[in-house]
């Protein structure tokens, strides 16, 4: 269909914009079904005929966060990637990422295609997102050699300035005409012109009413009396504005089909129609009552649906998936009861849940069978199962919420506890306090602290009144943590100190542990040294007891810092030896690099020293850790440098440094860096 529809007006301005290499961003706007992916598809079969060398089709309607989205360009475009610089780039912060892709698009002539954008903004047309609007106000102002093609409904703000941008209008007569025709529509050349204008040349309508002509009218257009055509025209005069004629004539074209549906498939439409990503043949079967027994019959009810242009067939005969365009779902959806076709999708993605294990992949999309499953349940009002479904891996499923926090997909966990929390009536249950606790969580990761403090007391309160002892202490901890975070140090260690008093009286033992050592690191923060190894020890103690192998390293190298500040030197390098040891064996890389700090510190010799230092630095340019990389060259590499006289490596290693913190937009690394050059060149 594309191959025939080359001659629409705004084919040959994009195309130009496009072979252009100093175009950064093209924009195709429009109404839904006005056909912005159509023509994104045709320009992306066109990709090597405009010069480029490689594509990447990104479907954004899923609303991807933005470290998604990054590893699958880059994956892309960079080609030949070991794991370990797949695994730095997933580790480093989101301006390094954009720093690294940026690099990668100017090297060579890419076409990268972002489909439905507009489902990363909000109602003001603002970034949902963060990580996307740096990435695309950077790429506007520094792109070049590649570009990047959207298509979306809305103009993004942030983009209002973009020269290469196309509000699409409908085909004009000829090509609409041309169209017609190409779908099986016959008669004269004027008339099916004149048909083509009367729908405003709407792509999705001209479809559609090309469909409905073939299958009931035998493709005359001279019959198009059966589709009332007066009644266009009066329509057309009622609608106010463009779009609402548009939109109009769609829903009329729509209900014509409609009519010609049998009950079956209409029922079968309506229920599709709820799912949210392209959906496979067993998907659509699964829609079905007494399914096993009516595969074919189904599998027939989709032929005629994709028949009527009321189906999308996508992908290959290996990948095939189905979709309901957005325009049509909106129609079949219309004061319809969907609560048993929600149902069945529920029911579809709990048993792909529990065949899908998430801790042995790295993608977002991993995840989609219990994302899809989560937001069945929340259009079901079942806010308790959603939750049940993503973060208590229990029931055979494994744990989403830890998958997307390990894999760092902190965004994805605040859209999902942010729409429990606009959704979910308050209720005093476990349930409820287990969700405001966790979006407590989510909230101070991404150092909203006093919202996540609001969410910790009415998860405290109602533990309390719920009677969940473990709970309550593990919500005690947490407003600990937030308020030492805010260095509120009195006030946290009244919280650990109720905590720790329920933890031993529940027999938590390791919540115990964790809050000792949250307090001895509160103590030493207040310089109460002695007061710090005593809790430290009796941490210790406990993770020993209970085998926490990981909580035993740490508080081994809390004592061993502890003791390097008391000048025992001796002490403190036993401890940090024994730390290590366990670091390695449980393959905590960025525990191993904080310890060899340590260890490098109380070296004597600046030789020894600096290799301490140099081994931590491998560490964390492996794990993509961009802050400790400046951290340790500056607080740790150039001293060791400078005592051995090198001047010209210490004067380097400050400048990496400079270059790191404004490349990961952390100013207190460029400010000290450039301040230890001043004293390194004032001294020389």
């Amino acid at each position: 269909m594309l191959k025939k529809w080359q001659d629409r007006r705004e084919l040959e301005i994009v195309q130009g914009w496009l072979r252009n290499e100093a175009t950064a961003i093209v924009g195709l706007q429009g109404i839904g079904g006005i056909g912005k992916s159509w023509l994104a598809a045709y320009l992306y079969e066109q990709s090597t005929e405009l010069g480029f060398g490689a594509v990447l089709w990104a479907d954004v309607s899923q609303q991807p966060e933005f470290l998604a989205f990054a590893k699958k360009v880059y994956q892309t475009f960079a080609r030949t990637l070991s794991p370990e610089q797949e695994q730095r780039f997933a580790a480093a912060g989101t301006t390094e990422q954009i720093n690294v892709l940026l690099h990668c698009l100017r090297q060579q002539r890419y076409l990268l295609v972002v489909d439905n954008l507009e489902t990363l903004l909000n109602l003001e047309q603002q970034w949902r997102d963060p990580g996307y609007h740096q990435f695309f106000s950077r790429w506007l102002a520094q792109g070049q050699t590649s570009a990047v093609l959207v298509t979306t409904r809305e103009q993004p703000r942030s983009l209002r300035e973009v020269p290469t941008w196309r509000m699409l209008e409908g085909l004009n007569a000829v090509a609409g005409g041309k169209l017609l025709a190409a779908w099986g529509v016959e008669g004269g050349e004027a008339s099916l012109q004149q048909f083509s204008q009367l729908l405003n040349g709407h792509p999705l309508t001209l479809k559609l009413a090309a469909t409905f002509l073939v299958n009931y009218c035998d493709g005359q257009l001279r019959e198009a009396e059966r589709l009332k055509l007066t009644e266009f025209e009066q329509m057309a005069k009622r609608a106010t504005g463009e779009h609402r004629t548009v939109e109009t004539c769609l829903e009329w074209i729509l209900q014509q089909h409609w009519e010609r549906l049998n009950p079956q498939q209409q029922t079968l439409l309506q229920n599709l129609s709820v799912y949210r990503v392209p959906f496979t043949i067993q998907a659509a079967i699964s829609m079905v009552e007494d399914a096993s027994e009516r595969e074919l019959e189904t599998r027939q009810q989709l032929r005629e649906l994709i028949t009527r242009s009321l189906l999308e067939e996508l992908g290959q005969a290996t990948n095939r998936r189905y979709q309901v365009q957005a325009a049509i779902a909106h129609y079949v959806q219309w004061n319809v009861d969907l609560t048993q076709a929600h149902q069945k999708a529920a029911a579809y993605f709990d048993q792909q849940s529990r065949q899908q294990r998430l801790m042995a992949a790295d993608e977002e999309d991993a995840a989609i069978p219990y994302l899809e499953l989560f937001h069945h349940c929340c259009e079901l009002g079942a806010y308790a199962t959603a939750l049940e479904v993503v973060y208590y891996g229990t029931d055979g499923r494994d744990d989403c919420d830890q998958f997307l926090a390990l894999r760092g997909y902190s965004a994805t966990r605040y859209q999902l506890y942010s729409r429990l929390g606009d959704s979910w009536p308050p209720e005093t249950s476990k349930p409820f306090a287990d969700f405001q606790k966790v979006f407590g969580d989510v909230l101070q990761f991404l150092k909203q602290s006093s919202e996540a403090l609001n969410r910790y007391q009415e998860a405290l309160q109602i533990y309390r009144q719920v009677g969940d002892r473990l709970g309550e202490a593990n919500t005690l901890k947490a407003i600990g943590d937030v308020l030492q975070f805010l260095k509120q140090s009195s006030e946290a260690l009244n919280r650990y100190q109720e905590a720790l008093q329920i933890y031993r009286q529940v027999g938590a033992r390791l919540g115990e542990a964790n809050t000792l050592k949250a307090i001895g690191d509160v103590l030493q923060f207040l310089k109460q040294s002695s007061e710090a190894l005593n809790r430290y020890q009796e941490a210790l103690q406990i993770y020993r007891q209970v085998g926490a192998r990981l909580g035993e390293a740490n508080t081994l190298k809390a004592i061993g810092d502890v003791l390097q500040f008391l000048d025992q030197r001796d002490e403190a390098l036993n401890r940090y030896q024994e730390a290590l040891q366990i670091y390695r064996q449980v393959g905590d890389r960025l525990g191993e690099a904080n310890t060899l700090l340590g260890l490098g510190s109380l070296q004597d010799d600046p030789v020894s020293a600096l290799d301490y230092f140099q081994s931590a630095q491998q560490i964390y340019l492996q794990i993509g850790d961009r802050y400790s990389q400046g951290r340790n060259l500056l607080r740790f590499i150039v001293n060791a440098q400078l005592q051995l006289g090198q001047v010209e490596a210490a004067i380097a290693s400050c400048e990496a440094a400079s270059a790191i913190g404004t490349a990961i937009g952390v100013p207190v690394l460029r400010d000290y860096a450039a301040q230890k050059l001043a004293e390194i060149q004032g001294a020389n």
